[in-house]
């Protein structure tokens, strides 16, 4: 989470920001999402891994 909080400053935030993890029992997505959400960005987390998003999306 420390990557992530300095990371913040370079994010945009009139863009959604999709976190993702290595899966649906992954927390970090879910904590990454809140902190960037009560800092003001459109965050939304994917409760699936990368992988599985791509599959979809193709």
């Amino acid at each position: 989470m420390e990557t992530l909080k300095e990371s913040m400053p370079k994010l945009p935030k009139d863009q959604k920001i999709i976190v993702y993890c290595r899966g649906r029992l992954c927390a970090n997505s879910n904590i990454a999402t809140q902190i960037l959400n009560r800092n003001g960005f459109d965050a939304v987390s994917l409760n699936s891994s990368y992988y599985n998003w791509n599959k979809i999306t193709e």
